[in-house]
């Protein structure tokens, strides 16, 4: 049976975007009467019977996560200029890496003295006679150092590229809300893709909606 033109299956929206309330795992798309006019699509908790105690999470269809979104946007545009003017806010904040950037600046300078440390040691023991045991301990100990001054320059360079991308998601969150002037009545797909996070079942009335920018908004 050919879809119809106007026929669409969220799979793909809704992938690893819904959430289960009771054990924090994704759930996961089933088909119902996949070959028949009855064909619906409902998402259920991945770990539902792969854990000794089940979850009692219920499934949910395309049309309730549709119907949960719709609710909350609206919700989120009722506020908008309140919402836009705290990511505002928020982007200050995360944008201001100076310390990280000072601390990632005096990493640099410490691995720059190991590495020169370490070649010197080398140096020393290829041109001069030296106890090996010893040559080894304190070369060991130096590219122990160095490994450990890395992993904080990795951590530090993996902080300011995380902020950097906070940063980048929730300006495209507020052109998103911006450009929309008024409240919606169906689903739609950019609006999805551009300013949600994931959505949370707890239970049939208590499907919840957090936005990118750390908002979670109840369906009522």
């Amino acid at each position: 049976r050919a879809n119809g033109k106007n026929r669409h299956s969220g799979v793909g929206l809704f992938a690893s975007k819904i959430k289960c309330g009771e054990c924090g795992s994704w759930y996961g798309a089933k088909v119902w009467h996949s070959n028949d006019k009855y064909r619906k699509v409902i998402y259920c908790c991945n770990q539902k019977f792969n854990n000794e105690k089940k979850c009692k999470t219920p499934h949910i269809t395309e049309e309730e996560a549709k119907e949960a979104f719709i609710k909350a946007v609206n919700q989120l545009i009722l506020e908008k200029e309140e919402v836009i003017a705290n990511v505002q806010l928020a982007c200050q904040t995360i944008c201001n890496t100076e310390s990280l950037e000072q601390q990632l600046s005096a990493l640099e300078e410490e691995l720059k003295v190991l590495v020169e440390m370490v070649q010197n040691c080398i140096n020393e023991n290829a041109h001069a006679a030296q106890d090996q045991e010893n040559y080894h301990k304190r070369y060991n100990q130096l590219v122990d150092q160095y490994d450990a001054r890395k992993r904080e320059y990795d951590k530090i360079t993996e902080m300011i590229s995380n902020k950097k991308a906070k940063v980048e998601i929730l300006k495209s969150f507020i052109k998103k809300l911006q450009k929309q002037e008024r409240m919606i009545n169906e689903f739609d797909k950019s609006l999805w893709s551009s300013l949600v996070d994931f959505i949370t079942v707890y239970n049939k009335e208590d499907i919840r909606v957090t936005f990118k920018n750390g908002v979670e908004i109840k369906k009522y």
